[in-house]
């Protein structure tokens, strides 16, 4: 087994201390630097091997600093988002077990645990021996079924396979990658990890930076850039007239879309593109599918492929009773080798369940194509019941995503007034919205009668989390009834998640944003109100903006346009 990330990122600094490792806006830490950092801060840390230790900081080279010297001192590092609610957080790092927080210096303790300066003056004393394969490397929290994050134990030997496969597969270059991504994302840790044991250099973009900053960042060289499906569509309006440098785009974190493959090499002509696939409890990805831009741009309207195992990864696809389904066949993506999770902290019930026979089993669909290559065919457990047929909602946003008017479709289940379950799909249109009876016949072309959702609705855009990843949960729209008033105030409700609201409340002073005021025409068109959002600006207050809506619906038609003028 090689050497532990961490033992290689200081061999690099060994011999060359003078290289660049990080750059944030301008401020250049060489290698030198940042292991004498991370020893220093490392030797301040009072920890078990294994023990956990949280670093709760904003995207930043202390951050980084921060974790590096928690995995130097033998420590597994818990990386928490600063942007959570402080309950959240609480309940991170009392449910780790954490010893310490490492955060800036003057925040308060949390969950009784004592908070500990990123900065260390000098160095405490001597360092402990470097971590072994067996050793926890950080314990990262995803979300829980439970409603309470469930925490996934990652060993340096699953950390180290991941990062020696990348490393020896993906595009050299000075500048390594671009690191853009939250620290508590491990989608972030190809371009963290990756370029420091190679001797490349970081540039790491600091928490709020913007798409702007970040398309700036890509027209600079670099060897590969980590992407979501979600970043690509936000960047692609702008990435169209820049000239982006990136010798290769690691996209992963959701189903990469063929019309999304295509659209961004024409941006990225001579880059490589990678779809990686993999869950946290994978170690970062475990599939991925390589193809370079010239193919890319004339991929056909079929699933893109998550590609074969990287090293030390084996793939097999499962029945419900766990054994392998035959080839052509879809079945649960079960996956096995060195680059595994330990299992879930404190959950031996939920470990035992979902990781069995040596291996993981993911709750994902796919199924292995004739070249060998498997596809993602969507999540088990967003199977539904429609009439008594199981309909999985993958396959029609599949093919929802194949007429040529639709640019983005999601589809979920929701119960209607009277308890049946209904498929409902936001459709996002690359034009002019196509009639909701265009796409029924389309739909009605290719699937059976039960797959074709019930209702069709449209959006300028498909909300994310801060991730990047596309927000299912706030696709969930209640029907909204009653007067105008009761639909606008169930809609103020519904978005700003209160119990309550009042005719005298500011839009804005209840935590509406202008993107939220957008979201409110959307719900009120769909409620049967036409509203702007610019009327929501002006008239902020719900007793102003029902007002308004009143005064449009009972006004001559001489009148409509003086008043359409006014934001309705």
């Amino acid at each position: 087994m090689p050497a532990t990330v961490i033992e290689q990122i200081a061999d690099r600094a060994k011999e060359a201390p003078g290289a660049l490792a990080l750059d944030c806006r301008g401020t250049r830490v060489s290698y030198g630097e940042l292991v004498a950092r991370v020893d220093a801060l490392a030797a301040t840390l009072e920890v078990a091997p294994g023990g956990r230790v949280a670093v709760c900081a904003p995207r930043g080279i202390d951050a980084l600093i921060g974790i590096l010297a928690v995995l130097r001192a033998g420590g597994a590092f818990v990386p928490i988002d600063v942007t959570l609610p402080a309950a959240r957080i609480a309940h991170q790092v009392e449910d780790s077990g954490a010893v310490a927080v490492l955060a800036a210096t003057g925040r308060a303790p949390v969950a009784g645990v004592p908070v500990l300066p990123l900065e260390a003056a000098a160095s405490a004393g001597p360092l402990p021996a470097f971590p072994g394969p067996g050793d926890l490397a950080y314990v990262l929290y995803t979300s829980g079924s439970t409603g309470k994050p469930k925490g996934v134990e990652v060993e340096h030997a699953g950390l180290t396979n991941y990062v020696g496969w990348a490393a020896r597969t993906l595009p050299r270059a000075a500048a390594g990658s671009v690191l853009h991504s939250p620290l508590s994302f491990d989608f972030s840790y190809t371009s963290l990890f990756v370029p420091l044991v190679r001797g490349e250099s970081i540039t790491l973009l600091p928490e709020g930076a913007g798409p702007d900053e970040l398309l700036s960042a890509m027209e600079r060289p670099h060897g590969f850039v980590r992407l979501t499906p979600t970043h690509l569509r936000l960047l692609l309006p702008e990435a169209a007239g820049r000239r982006l440098r990136g010798a290769a785009y690691v996209i992963g974190g959701e189903a990469l879309p063929p019309d999304l493959l295509r659209s961004w090499a024409v941006v990225a002509p001579d880059a490589l593109l990678y779809n990686h696939y993999g869950p946290t409890e994978g170690v970062v990805g475990r599939c991925v599918f390589a193809i370079d831009a010239a193919r890319a741009r004339c991929w056909p309207d079929t699933p893109v492929p998550i590609g074969t195992p990287i090293d030390g990864t084996e793939i097999r696809l499962l029945d419900a009773a766990g054994a392998s389904v035959p080839d052509g066949a879809t079945g649960e993506i079960w996956l096995g080798g060195t680059g595994i999770a330990r299992g879930y902290l404190g959950r031996p019930d939920l470990t035992a369940e979902r990781f069995t026979d040596g291996g993981y089993r993911t709750g994902d669909a796919g199924r292995r194509l004739p070249s060998g290559d498997f596809v993602f065919a969507g999540r088990l457990d967003d199977q539904v019941k429609i009439r008594g047929y199981r309909v999985e909602p993958a396959e029609v946003e599949i093919a929802l995503a194949g007429h040529p008017a639709v640019a983005q479709a999601v589809v979920t289940a929701e119960t209607d007034p009277a308890g049946d379950v209904r498929l409902v799909a936001t459709v996002v249109p690359a034009g002019p919205p196509p009639p909701a009876a265009e796409l029924r016949a389309y739909l009605a072309g290719t699937l059976p009668p039960y797959c074709v959702p019930a209702v069709l609705r449209t959006a300028t855009a498909l909300p994310v989390n801060r991730r990047g990843k596309l927000d299912r949960r706030a696709l969930a729209v209640p029907a909204f009834e009653g007067t105008p008033g009761d639909r606008l105030a169930g809609i103020w409700r519904f978005l700003l998640e209160l119990d309550e609201v009042t005719e005298d409340d500011n839009f804005f002073d209840l935590g509406g944003t202008s993107l939220l005021a957008v979201r409110v025409a959307e719900l009120a068109a769909g409620a049967g109100i036409p509203l702007t959002p610019t009327a929501v600006l002006r008239h902020q207050t719900l007793g102003a903006l029902t007002a308004l809506v009143s005064r449009r619906a009972s006004a001559p038609p001489t009148a409509q346009g003086r008043l359409d003028s006014d934001g309705v």
